[in-house]
């Protein structure tokens, strides 16, 4: 029995994304998109989403639900809405932007993304890598993005960079990915976190850690040695720009990766940590020698001694082995500018038609440029009495002008790459000074040198606000513990100690311990009932007596009743006390 064409042809297309896209492209009368098919002979797709029109995403989408040999899949946005200095918009302006505004901005065109990578992951067998940055997914996108990855066997890397999803989006990733076996490294940067978030991460963590260790126990068995790195789960853990996560966010991660004997690498770069936050990590890089990165940089809360000791522990646990995940650059996308079309003046157009107007500029052009040394070629002016005298000054101010970028450009020497420099020092280094910018870097460098002295000021009042808060909570959990002291004293006064009986004419009574050290407190013989009952029970033992007294048990009933004589109670007096009771006895 043949198969049929409409099968075969699928299972085809299923095998080459090139040829199935090219076909979906001709049937809809378009062209086959360069930044999608760029990448194809690597099992690539890296392209700017914000250049895909609304027309051809239709036959992307198609050709990649049924893939299943692509590699990696990344859709990247960097369109951002532009503001005026001031952060007021208007009206007008913002419905400029939203009319130029790239079709994956839309939810719609979002979520078809994520329903195509759902059903690519599910029927994929080759597919390692899903990237989406600067792309606004909502929840509706990331329930159906983790369908897809609970149901895939071959994703090992997963990253939302910039893409805002928040403490609920993570939640809803983190759900899916607890569960999966493959996926080793995330990176959540600049996704709006707090320390929910990384408190759901945390969770994830110790409920990883769990089923490895249980998976350790049993390769542990006949005296065998578990091999740590091939079990899976998260390795590479990235939250970087979540500058909301804080101590208490960096304090849960730290908890969980006490007991963690897998998670590699851990980055927090920007994420508002001070100096409580980072030596919360202190214990756990004493005793959890498999973390090999911990990047805490851009963090300028963190005191410089405290970092170095963090550093100096993990050059300790690394030794001199490599780096199975090396340092990180976090590069914020950069903003698109809506720029207007500049029109040509008309003095400009009369300039270059050779009228008086253009003329009359490039004489003030000259004149502004002459006290730099430099005079453009064929201007008006070199039209004058003292031509000659100008051109020879202007080649004695050439000659200076070289000799002082001879002396001045100096390049410094780069440094080695390292976790400790940062890329904006690395820039900083490699700049040359040059004459023509020395006016605008001294300007630069006065005004940067105020901000700096503001922000000391700044830093300086927030550690002391810091200190006196501190304090303040010390002296309230002091306060806490003595009021809880004197609350459970009150339980115990309430509720009454343990009793002793004292004998009273062969009769048990309870005193309290407490009522003897005190030596007139209140006892229970002070009730009327109380005592009314005991004179009732004396009247029965001498009625029973009396019987006695008239049988052959006579002798008997008089001895009872001479040690039985008991005096008449008084309702005047006080109550009878231990050592009435102990005469009568």
């Amino acid at each position: 029995m043949a198969m049929i064409e409409t099968v075969r042809q699928r299972q085809k297309n299923s095998v080459d994304f090139a040829s199935c896209y090219d076909n979906l492209c001709a049937l809809q009368n378009s062209c086959p998109l360069g930044s999608i098919t760029a990448n194809l002979d690597e099992l690539t797709i890296d392209c700017n989403a914000d250049r895909i029109r609304h027309s051809d995403w239709t036959p992307i989408l198609n050709a990649l639900k049924i893939n299943k040999t692509l590699k990696t899949v990344a859709f990247r946005s960097y369109w951002q809405q532009t503001l005026y200095p001031d952060g007021e918009v208007s009206e007008q302006r913002l419905q400029a932007l939203r009319k130029r505004a790239p079709p994956i901005r839309s939810k719609d065109v979002t979520y078809r993304v994520c329903r195509t990578i759902k059903e690519c992951l599910s029927v994929t067998e080759n597919l390692k890598s899903v990237t989406f940055q600067g792309i606004p997914l909502r929840e509706r996108d990331l329930t159906c993005l983790a369908k897809g990855i609970a149901k895939n066997k071959t994703l090992q890397h997963l990253s939302l960079e910039f893409c805002q999803i928040g403490d609920s989006g993570v939640e809803i990733l983190c759900n899916a990915i607890k569960n999966n076996t493959s996926l080793m490294t995330v990176n959540f940067s600049g996704c709006s976190l707090t320390w929910r978030g990384a408190d759901t991460l945390a969770k994830v963590i110790r409920h990883q850690a769990t089923r490895r260790h249980s998976v350790a126990w049993q390769d542990s068995l006949r005296y065998r040695r578990p091999d740590l790195d091939r079990m899976p789960g998260l390795r590479r853990i990235t939250i970087c720009k979540n500058p909301l996560i804080n101590d208490h966010g960096a304090e849960l991660i730290a908890e969980a990766l006490k007991d963690d004997l897998w998670v590699k690498a851990l980055d927090m770069q920007q994420c508002g940590i001070s100096t409580v936050g980072a030596m919360a990590f202190q214990p756990v890089l004493k005793f959890n020698s498999t973390v090999s990165v911990l990047d805490l940089r851009v963090n300028p809360l963190i005191e410089r001694e405290v970092f170095g000791s963090l550093m100096e522990q993990l050059m300790i646990n690394t030794g001199e082995s490599e780096l199975e995940y090396p340092w990180l650059v976090i590069r914020e996308p950069k903003a698109g500018r809506i720029r207007p079309q500049k029109r040509k003046s008309t003095s400009t157009n009369q300039a270059q038609r050779g009228g008086r107007a253009g003329v009359s500029k490039n004489a003030s052009v000259v004149t502004k440029k002459s006290a730099a040394g430099f005079i453009p070629w064929r201007t008006a002016a070199r039209v004058g009495k003292n031509r000659h005298k100008l051109g020879r000054q202007t080649a004695q101010d050439g000659l200076t002008v070289k000799k002082k970028k001879v002396k001045t450009a100096v390049t410094k020497p780069r440094a080695t790459s390292s976790p400790l420099v940062s890329e904006e020092d690395e820039r900083i280094s490699n700049r040359t000074i040059t004459p023509d910018s020395s006016i605008d870097n001294r300007e630069k460098l006065k005004d940067m040198q105020v901000e700096m002295e503001i922000l000391k000021h700044r830093l300086e009042e927030e550690s002391r606000a810091r200190a006196t808060a501190d304090s303040r909570i010390l002296e309230l959990q002091v306060e806490n513990r003595r009021l809880q002291q004197e609350i459970r004293l009150l339980k115990t006064k309430q509720t009454l100690p343990p009793s002793r009986p004292i004998s009273f004419n062969g009769m048990f009574m309870n005193t309290t311990l407490d009522q003897e050290k005190n030596g007139g407190a209140r006892t229970i013989l002070e009730d009327d009932r109380v005592l009314e009952s005991i004179e009732a029970s004396f009247r029965q033992f001498h009625g029973f007596l009396d019987l006695l007294k008239g049988s052959k048990f006579s002798e008997l009933a008089h001895v009872l009743g001479e040690n039985s004589r008991l005096p008449e109670p008084d309702r005047g007096l006080s109550p009878i006390t231990e050592e009435s009771s102990g005469t009568a006895s």
